[in-house]
């Protein structure tokens, strides 16, 4: 359990400064589930216009037993180089930067359920005009980790996505998919449905990866890091928005209450299904909903 509450520590430390803490009479840890999911990008040109978005939200409750849970999220998009101050990564200006941090922690006691949960979105329009390229560098990382101490009275579940989707037209409010990436996972402790999504590369998007795993027993983890690029040349004016959403989810719960943490834990979703009941109703203007 160390290794995760290091992690924590060092989200906190590096800036990260909205969201929300619940704790019922935090104690010596026995349970523990720990989500999160952070993207940073550096682009060739500047955004015409950007806007970002961050919710948290987190349940603690202690009949018997002690409960801790943490929710952070934080996300930031800028032209100039004084922005990239926000960024864990130094990858340059302009950029953009988010991340979201769930960590749910129970201790020995028999009636106890904790969840966080987090979301950041990044949204960014560009212009590209006849015969240039766009192209940008990222880092993803998705670090989860689930842990019991009694398998026969404790869950910990854990959820993290890294997505990005990329659309483009050469008529500002019609905009089509061009490209999409999604790194995901799920833990749950004990249980048979833990899995991970490894993003997969394209003609114009390409990465190198490091993934770590372990599935199976009271202790389980999923470690993934890829630093990547993507490229692409437009023959005509091309509007484009880039659409980044990072999603983390934690929950620990004793056998009275592992139904509502199996309930409560979001499958990954892909944030073709976050953000596509939007498109269409307003295409090119996110950035009017999000600007008011």
């Amino acid at each position: 359990m160390n290794r995760c509450l290091g992690k924590a520590s060092w989200l906190l430390m590096a800036s990260v400064t909205s969201g929300v803490v619940a704790i019922a009479s935090p104690g010596q840890a026995a349970s523990l589930a720990f989500s999160e999911s952070l993207l940073e990008v550096t682009f060739n040109q500047d955004f015409f216009g950007s806007a970002t978005d961050t919710n948290t939200d987190t349940i603690a409750i202690a009949e018997d037993g002690e409960v801790m849970v943490d929710a952070i999220a934080d996300a930031a998009a800028f032209n100039d180089a004084a922005g990239a101050d926000s960024c864990l990564f130094d990858l340059g200006n302009p950029g953009a930067c988010n991340v979201a941090f769930s960590e749910a922690i129970g201790d020995d006691g028999n009636n106890y359920f904790g969840i966080g949960e987090s979301f950041s979105e990044v949204i960014g329009d560009f212009f590209v005009a006849s015969g240039n390229s766009f192209s940008f560098d990222f880092i993803a990382s998705l670090l989860l980790e689930t842990e019991i101490d009694r398998p026969d009275v404790e869950a910990a579940q854990a959820t993290g996505e890294v997505s990005f989707a990329l659309y483009g037209g050469t008529q500002s409010n019609s905009l089509s998919l061009l490209d999409t990436f999604t790194l995901s996972g799920r833990l749950s402790t004990l249980g048979s449905d833990d899995n991970f999504t490894e993003p997969q590369t394209s003609g114009a998007l390409t990465f190198d990866t490091f993934f770590d795993t372990s599935f199976g027993g009271q202790s389980e983890f999923v470690d993934a890091f890829v630093e990547g690029s993507y490229s692409r040349s437009f023959d005509t004016d091309t509007y484009l928005q880039l659409v980044e959403v990072k999603t983390s989810s934690a929950c620990v719960a004793t056998a009275a209450s592992q139904q509502d943490c199996k309930q409560s834990v979001p499958e990954p979703t892909g944030v073709l299904a976050l953000i596509a009941p939007l498109l269409g109703l307003t295409g090119f203007s996110f950035k009017k909903r999000l600007h008011g």
